[in-house]
């Protein structure tokens, strides 16, 4: 995947405001961030002021994105949203019983006795809160089988070059650091197969070459459906058991 030269200025802008400390006013009177905003003036009379808009659109909190309260470079990405998302009010990400599953999911990742094993910080994920983490979906339309017949996306959908901007653009947005797919394949022998791909193990593949300062995990999918089938209804044991760096180290 390639973007054009602006573009990739324009979302390292971004990041870069992004992760200024807001909390601290005189930090933001320096020259560098009059800098950035001289840059974001001349990028919005630019022909690429399009592209920036997108880029800021796509960063904005909505039904497959919401950037976290407190840790915002350590990334939960699922699949995409479904029917409990889309009926939110407001739309947001993992509003239904996933939602629910992923705070057993950060109980496991809060409790890993090595974490440097994982890429991860020792103070990482030590938040059982799901909002005070990123989370983002491999695609940005919601579907459910009642009404889409399938309840995830297809794989040609995540690898659209505006679906990786839109992935790149969000990651770049929040620093992203360490990201956790939540989707992979029972068989530890699958993960080399991309047609065992789930959303997020075919999304992070698509990532991997272009963000090599980002740690990327994956672990079972937090749906009460894959649980139950393949978890024998444990979700702390399902989260533990299938928790593991990728690529493997």
């Amino acid at each position: 995947m390639t973007t054009d030269p602006t573009t990739t200025t324009l979302r390292a802008i971004f990041g870069d405001l992004a992760r200024t400390d807001h909390s601290v006013t005189p930090r933001l009177i320096v020259p560098e961030f009059n800098e950035a905003i001289s840059a974001l003036v001349k990028a919005a009379i630019s022909p690429a002021a399009d592209n920036f808009a997108r880029a800021i659109r796509m960063c904005l909190n909505s039904i497959d994105f919401r950037r976290g309260n407190v840790h915002a470079d350590l990334v939960l990405l699922g699949a995409c949203p479904g029917q409990e998302e889309w009926q939110a009010n407001p739309q947001r990400p993992f509003a239904g019983r996933s939602g629910e599953n992923l705070r057993v999911l950060l109980e496991v990742l809060r409790d890993l006795q090595d974490k440097e094993v994982y890429g991860m910080q020792p103070n990482d994920f030590i938040s059982t809160n799901i909002d005070d983490y990123t989370l983002m979906n491999s695609h940005a339309e919601a579907k459910w089988d009642g009404e889409h017949g399938r309840s995830t996306p297809r794989m040609l959908e995540i690898s659209e070059q505006n679906n990786y901007n839109r992935l790149t653009d969000q990651l770049q947005a929040v620093g992203a650091r360490v990201v956790v797919g939540l989707g992979r394949p029972i068989n530890n022998a699958h993960l080399v197969c991309r047609g065992k791909d789930s959303g997020p193990l075919r999304a992070i593949r698509l990532l991997i070459p272009d963000h090599p300062d980002i740690v990327f995990c994956i672990t079972g999918h937090p749906s009460p459906r894959a649980i139950n089938r393949y978890g024998n209804g444990d979700p702390r044991r399902w989260f533990r058991d299938t928790f593991q760096r990728f690529p493997p180290q």
